[in-house]
C-alpha cells in the first residue's frame, strides 16, 4: 500500500519517488544497451529504499532478475508477490536450502562441499536447484579460487544431480577508483577461471561481474549480464566513476514541532555544547540517530526550510534535532524541512551526508531505518 503523508503516526518520514527509479533503470538500460541482462541489487531493503515496491517498479521496466543478500530478503520479495528470479549473494545456512528451493530462489555457488548440501536438499524437494558460480578474484571473500584445481572442484559440483549452473560471476574490489589496474587484473582472473572449467567440460551460459562503477566505466565488462546497486537509486559508488543521467531516489523529510526563542547564552541539546551567541529561533525536528543520522554530523549538517540552509546545532538526539532558524523569516509550526533532498533551488544530496559523516552514501541510504515511514510517490519519469 502506498502511503499518504497524512496517513502516518509521525512528522517524519523517507519520500521514495518511484518515477526517478524509472528514469535511472532507463538510463542504466541506454547506457548498457539491449544485450547485458540487468540483475537488480534490492539487497538491505533495496539500500533502505523499500524493497518490495522498487522491485515491482523494476520489474516492470524490465529487470531480469533481482540480487539480495539473505534468504529473510528474499522471502520479503515472495510475500510481497514479486517472483522474477532472485540470486541470494551471501552465505545461506545449510537448514535453510529447502526454503530457498520452496521459494525459487538462486543459490550462490562457491564450494563443492557447499555444492553437496544444495544437491541432497534439490533431492529432497524434488527441484532443480539453480546456482550461480562464484569466483573469488581478489575480494577474498566467498568463491572459488582461480587455478586448475578449483576449476576441477567446481566443475564436480556442478555435474552433481539436482543442480544446474547458469551463470558464474565475481566481484570487483577497486572498480570505482579512477585507476583500474587491479580491476583489470580481477577481470583476467575472472576470464581464466571460465577457460579453466571449459578445459574440465564446463560452460556457462552466461557471466556478470559488472557492478554500478563498470557499468559507468567499463563497457568491456559488461559481459552478458550486470548488476547494477547504487546508481538504480540515484548516488554513486565514488566520484571518481563518470557521471550518468540519474535522479535521487529517496528524500528524508520532517516537520517542524515546536520552536522557541531563546536569549544569548542559552544552551542547546545534551551536555551544552552548542551555546547561543544571540538572541535565536530554534527549530525542533522529530528525527534523530535512532532514525539514521549520525550523531558525527553534529554541528555539520544542514537542513532546508523554506528552501534556505539551516544549520543543525548541538548534540544530535536519539528522536530529535535542533536547528538554528534565526536567520529564515517567517518560519512557522508544521514547515516541511528537508533532511536529504530538494527544496526550491537548494537540495542537500545524500553524498553531502557521506562526506560530512566520512563515510559513503550507502551508509546513510541503509542507515534511514524503517522507524521513519516509507512515502512511495509515482508518476511518468522524467
Amino acid at each position: 500500500m502506498t502511503l499518504r503523508e497524512q496517513d502516518l503516526d509521525r512528522a517524519a518520514w523517507v519520500e521514495i519517488d518511484l518515477a526517478a527509479l524509472r528514469h535511472n533503470y532507463r538510463t542504466i538500460r541506454r547506457r548498457v544497451g539491449e544485450g547485458p541482462r540487468l540483475i537488480c541489487v534490492v539487497k538491505a531493503d533495496a539500500y533502505g529504499h523499500g524493497a518490495v515496491e522498487c522491485a515491482k517498479v523494476l520489474q516492470q521496466e524490465g529487470a531480469a532478475m533481482f540480487a539480495v543478500a539473505t534468504v529473510a530478503e528474499l522471502r520479503q520479495l515472495r510475500e510481497g508477490g514479486v517472483d522474477l528470479p532472485t540470486l541470494i549473494l551471501g552465505h545461506i545456512p545449510r537448514h535453510c536450502y529447502g526454503e530457498v528451493l520452496r521459494l525459487n530462489g538462486t543459490f550462490p555457488l562457491y564450494s563443492a562441499e557447499q555444492a553437496k548440501g544444495i544437491s541432497d536438499a534439490a533431492a529432497a524437494a524434488g527441484r532443480i536447484a539453480h546456482v550461480h558460480v562464484k569466483v573469488d578474484t581478489g575480494l577474498t571473500r566467498l568463491g572459488f579460487d582461480v587455478s586448475e584445481e578449483s576449476a576441477a572442484r567446481c566443475a564436480m559440483a556442478c555435474s552433481l544431480p539436482y543442480i544446474k549452473a547458469e551463470a558464474v560471476y565475481s566481484h570487483f574490489a577497486k572498480a570505482d577508483v579512477k585507476e583500474k589496474d587491479f580491476t583489470l587484473v580481477q577481470h583476467g582472473r575472472f576470464l581464466q577461471f571460465i577457460w579453466l572449467c571449459q578445459r574440465q567440460g564446463l560452460s556457462f551460459p552466461w557471466r556478470h561481474i559488472a557492478n554500478s562503477a563498470a557499468i559507468c566505466d567499463l563497457p568491456d565488462m559488461w559481459h552478458e549480464g550486470a548488476r547494477p546497486g547504487i546508481i538504480l537509486y540515484g548516488s554513486y559508488p565514488t566520484e571518481q566513476v563518470q557521471p550518468l543521467d540519474l535522479q535521487p531516489v529517496m528524500s528524508v523529510k520532517a516537520r517542524i514541532v515546536n520552536l522557541r526563542t531563546v536569549p544569548a547564552g542559552t544552551p542547546v541539546s545534551y551536555a551544552g555544547l552548542w551555546t547561543a551567541e544571540r538572541e535565536s529561533r530554534i527549530a525542533i525536528l522529530p528525527v534523530g540517530y535512532a532514525d539514521g543520522l549520525l550523531r558525527q554530523l553534529m554541528g555539520k549538517m544542514q537542513v532546508l526550510i523554506r528552501g534556505r540552509r539551516a544549520p543543525q546545532l548541538g548534540l544530535i538526539c536519539m528522536d530529535q534535532i535542533m536547528v538554528d532558524v534565526t536567520d529564515i523569516p517567517d518560519v512557522a509550526l508544521g514547515d516541511e524541512a528537508v533532511v536529504v533532498g530538494s527544496q526550491g533551488e537548494e537540495s542537500i544530496p545524500m553524498h553531502e551526508l557521506g562526506v560530512l559523516g566520512n563515510t559513503i552514501d550507502y551508509e546513510f541510504m541503509c542507515a534511514f531505518r524503517q522507524r521513519l515511514p516509507r512515502v512511495f510517490r509515482d508518476g511518468e519519469p522524467d
